[in-house]
């Protein structure tokens, strides 16, 4: 399957679970094999691999292979490590099957052993129970690490699950919580050595759209005249490191699908932006089904071939091209052709977000279901709950 997309023009693919280090136990394999298979049958350039979620537990026996990996010039150097809180009092109340030492240990590993890598991860705040001295380890352990991505929820129950069940803590308590840890992580400055490196940079068919204050007369002037301090609007061609973080350039919809050279410029919270310098290596183009599809230059306009993802079931080629060539989000259809999920490609990875999640629920036994979308595929393990 992954050499069929790769054939479709695919410039990423993604291989995504509800914890993707446990894959294969239940089938005598393992996530280090799949993960060496996969590189084996990637093209030399053009095609870029980027591991998903796991949980501590099942990558701990893993992480000689997972850092070959990351460091393959094929693999995003990224990986969404949850860990949920800092206190082992609270994880055993989740029910979660691990421990802030083997979290620890993880996170430690991957950073001796991967150079800039990114480790994404999620805490929980408001557990019931969860006491003051609970939540200061949380914030401890945020405050030893810095992640540059941390994915920030306030409890809520879920229903059918244990937590459910609980006594919550009052509402101000939890919100006051989220806040200061909210608070904590817009500290940290995770990208600011960037400013002033040429990097590589891979880039997709997402475009950023925003208005902000202009931070000098040469970022004014770039919008058309101005000094320090005017709002300018601006569309953005956006890419990503091999460390993942997102880099936001000058608006060119011929950079979709390409590696190119990129001086960064100036770094923001969630971001960096820069200017492209020249092309690494061209995109990975299409050998099969192609769509041509207007594309405004705002001086007219120009045909733009974009792949598209075959289907389990016929499909009408605009609707293709709707579903699978769009920017905000990747289709995602399992083995036998049915829709699975849409999952949003604008910000899984470069920012913390406030998010409400109950904290309970193990997962394990991971057969591999395929999924495709035409800038960027998509890879499920399919889950089973245990309880």
């Amino acid at each position: 399957r992954v050499r069929e997309v790769c054939e479709e023009g695919v410039s990423e693919i993604w291989l995504s679970s509800e914890d993707t280090g446990a894959y294969g136990r239940d089938i005598g394999t393992d996530i280090g094999k799949l993960l060496r298979a996969i590189i084996e049958v990637l093209p030399a350039e053009g095609v870029m691999l980027r591991v998903g979620m796991t949980n501590p537990p099942f990558i701990l026996e893993h992480l000689p292979v997972i850092s070959e990996v990351l460091r393959h010039p094929k693999v995003f150097s990224f990986l969404h490590i949850p860990v949920q809180a800092g206190s082992d009092r609270v994880l055993t109340a989740m029910n979660r099957e691990y421990t802030v030492a083997e979290f620890r240990t993880v996170a430690d590993y991957l950073l001796a052993n991967v150079p800039g890598v990114t480790i994404a991860t999620d805490i929980i705040c408001g557990f019931p129970n969860e006491t003051e001295a609970d939540f200061d380890e949380t914030l401890a352990l945020m405050a030893h690490y810095q992640l540059p991505v941390v994915n920030i929820s306030q409890f809520y129950p879920r229903p059918g699950t244990p937590a459910a069940k609980m006594r919550r803590l009052p509402t101000d308590i939890v919100k006051d919580r989220s806040r200061r840890l909210t608070r904590l992580f817009e500290g940290f400055d995770p990208h600011g050595s960037l400013v002033g490196q040429k990097v590589a940079v891979w880039f997709d068919v997402e475009v950023s759209e925003f208005t902000r204050l202009a931070e000098d007369t040469d970022e004014a002037s770039t919008s058309g005249g101005g000094v320090a301090g005017d709002k300018i609007a601006k569309k953005q061609s956006v890419g990503h490191t091999k460390a993942y973080t997102k880099v936001l350039v000058p608006l060119d919809e011929s950079l979709p699908g390409s590696c190119q050279l990129v001086h960064i410029i100036r770094s923001q919270r969630f971001h960096v932006e820069g200017v492209v310098l020249q092309q690494l290596s061209p995109r990975n183009v299409n050998k099969s089904i192609r769509n041509d599809r207007d594309v405004s230059d705002g001086g007219g306009s120009r045909k733009q071939s974009l792949p598209v993802a075959k289907y389990g079931k016929e499909k009408t080629e605009a609707a293709a091209a709707a579903e699978c060539c769009g920017s905000s989000s990747t289709c995602c259809m399992s083995s036998n052709g049915a829709s699975v999920a849409g999952t949003s490609t604008t910000n899984s990875s470069d920012s913390s977000s406030t998010r409400e999640d109950s904290g309970n629920g193990s997962y394990v036994g991971w057969s591999c279901a395929v999924v495709a979308a035409a800038a960027i595929v998509v890879v499920i393990l399919s889950r089973r709950r245990l309880q």
